[in-house]
């Protein structure tokens, strides 16, 4: 009895911090919140702006109380493109996620879940591939789902790709390669006056997806 009392009062604790972590970066869209972001957006190269966008929605202090925060992907990584930290994009993929490289290729099996991003919801549409030759290697969609936005749209439940082992760069972490990729989302969907003065590389970020051979 006193342990179901205290995982009771556990259980109450969290669901009363629960607003303060989710909500946190809940930002109301105005004309004046607009009017900043787009003097950010003209005034500051875009990796600085992004960081002051972030800021301004709360998102460096934002706890992901979803399933993406719960996922766990067991043979690889995303990390930023130009940085060892990893990419807010790993949120979008769940622990069915895969990669292995098998017979000269590299195949990459990517389970779509919902991310939260600058206090919305939004889903990957589109992910592809960019090859250290140049060449492009577009995401095959198999299943598809309604957007998270309730819009009446679809987006992909999974995506495959098959990239030549020849397009494998140099690893990071504790992963001996990567490649690099570009995500495309429909995050813009999510904002109703805000959605179309963000930074590209906010919406359809590149990064790096890490794995071993």
């Amino acid at each position: 009895m006193k342990n179901l009392k205290k995982i009771a009062i556990t259980l109450l604790v969290l669901f009363m911090l629960v607003p303060s972590f989710v909500f946190a970066n809940s930002v109301e869209e105005t004309p004046e919140l607009k009017a900043k972001i787009e003097n950010i957006v003209k005034t500051m190269p875009e990796d600085k702006a992004i960081d002051a966008i972030e800021e301004l929605f709360g998102e460096n202090n934002t706890f992901y109380f979803s399933n993406s925060f719960l996922r766990s992907i067991n043979n690889f990584a995303i990390y930023k493109l130009d940085s060892e930290n990893i990419s807010k994009s790993e949120k979008a993929f769940n622990e069915n996620s895969y990669i292995e490289v098998e017979d000269g290729f590299v195949n990459i099996y990517l389970e779509t879940q919902y991310m939260s991003y600058l206090g919305k919801k939004a889903d990957v549409t589109k992910v592809t591939v960019l090859g250290k030759s140049g060449k492009k290697y577009e995401g095959v969609i198999g299943n598809t789902k309604p957007a998270i936005q309730g819009t009446g749209k679809q987006v992909p439940a999974d995506i495959t790709i098959k990239v030549p082992v020849s397009e494998i760069e140099n690893g990071i972490g504790n992963y001996n390669s990567t490649l690099k990729v570009q995500f495309e989302t429909n995050l813009r969907d999510s904002f109703s006056i805000l959605g179309g003065i963000f930074p590209d590389a906010m919406i359809n970020p590149k990064a790096r997806l890490a794995f071993n051979k």
